[in-house]
């Protein structure tokens, strides 16, 4: 982390230093891709919900069990987000 740091002031005074772009730019993680879905998925929703108020007022029960659907999925994926998992790390 620290050679991270100095990397970017360095790059800050005028490009004296190395900036090597494997510390920049680092390759998500599997974790990262499924968060991305996830977040894709709630953006459909929101969208489906949407459209359905707009143009098919009579489902608007509909409209509102997918607006829950998607609330209850953005406090889960904020729930995994802040915590590493779901059970302390003990030796089982």
């Amino acid at each position: 982390m620290e050679r991270r740091d100095s990397n970017i002031a360095a790059a800050g005074r005028g490009g004296k230093g190395p900036v090597r772009s494997s510390y920049l730019l680092r390759p998500r993680g599997p974790e990262r891709t499924i968060v991305r879905t996830m977040e894709f998925l709630n953006f459909l929703l929101i969208l489906w919900a949407a459209w359905l108020v707009w143009r098919r007022p009579e489902r608007e029960r509909l409209a509102f069990r997918l607006l829950v659907i998607s609330c209850v999925l953005m406090a889960l994926l904020f729930f995994v987000g802040s915590h590493g998992s779901l059970v302390p790390g003990v030796n089982l």
